[in-house]
């Protein structure tokens, strides 16, 4: 038998999701709500093995789902965690490094040459944040030497800096795990009874140009989604509540066969493309 849905009625009403990152990749804004609804209603210990925007994540704690539960974000990306870490342990420091930038084109280029390596946390954070928000289509991009490669946006509005914004992400992070590292190395931790969401760049889809994955040097290619579905099934094996998201291709209906599949049709706003999009929740309880 399914675990109940957590209610989306006037009496749990989500917030909207906080997050300083509106147009990740891949982001679940537009869907977080059908996400909710297939969310079991009670669970320990809460796990997103490559987080990104972290929507759901967001979603879950302003709808009260996560009170007085252990909650980890993490992700393949070096910069995204650093980036939280910066948000959640020293958010003042990440406002007066962001108040510095500004959207002109030569400070953009600038300022992307720098190494983020280099830089003390709270200054990284403001790099990305201030990239992310200024470069082309708003999307976080590296090349194969791991170096963030997207063009300056030529945007004429853009908000670099919202102080609000960040101070709720920190007050909403407070506590909250962060790592840095593989997905299945991460969620080794993860406990009977605890929920775990994965949300990987998604499988190409038949026919199509190769989908967005340039979110590290490596890529994510098709031994990585193996790797999605073989740690879905084992923490399926060992009680832990599962879920995850991909496009709705043959490939993955038949990977996940043993597993319910609840399809959804996505608008994709980063798409010049505004065809819906078929993707799948796939749930293990």
């Amino acid at each position: 038998m399914s675990a109940p849905a957590v209610s989306t009625g006037a009496a749990a009403k989500v917030l909207a999701p906080t997050t300083p990152f509106p147009k990740w990749v891949g982001g679940k804004q537009r869907i977080v709500n059908v996400l909710l609804q297939h969310a079991p209603a009670t669970f320990n210990n809460y796990w997103e093995g490559l987080c990104g925007s972290a929507a759901l994540y967001f979603a879950l704690l302003n709808s009260g789902h996560l009170d007085r539960k252990q909650t980890t974000l993490a992700d393949l990306c070096p910069e995204l965690i650093i980036t939280y870490q910066a948000i959640r342990d020293d958010v003042e420091a990440v406002i007066a490094n962001l108040s510095t930038h500004i959207n002109e084109e030569h400070h953009f280029y600038r300022i992307r040459a720098l190494d983020p390596q280099l830089l003390p946390p709270s200054e990284c954070a403001a790099r990305m944040i201030f990239l992310h928000q200024t470069c082309q289509r708003g999307l976080y991009r590296v090349n194969q030497n791991d170096k963030f490669n997207a063009s300056f946006g030529k945007r004429q509005h853009v908000t670099i800096c919202d102080p609000e914004n960040l101070r709720q992400v920190s007050q909403s992070l407070q506590g909250t795990v962060l790592q840095c590292g593989c997905f299945s190395t991460v969620l080794q931790q993860a406990q009977k009874g605890d929920l775990v969401y994965l949300d990987p760049p998604y499988v190409d889809a038949p026919g199509k140009s190769k989908s967005f994955a340039a979110y590290t040097a490596k890529g994510f290619g098709q031994n990585d989604h193996e790797l999605i579905a073989s740690t879905f099934e084992e923490l399926a094996r060992r009680g832990v509540l599962v879920m995850a998201s991909n496009r709705d291709t043959p490939w993955v209906r038949h990977r996940y066969s043993a597993f319910r599949q609840i399809p959804v049709a996505v608008v994709h706003k980063t798409s010049t493309d505004r065809t819906p999009v078929g993707e799948l929740i796939i749930v293990s309880y």
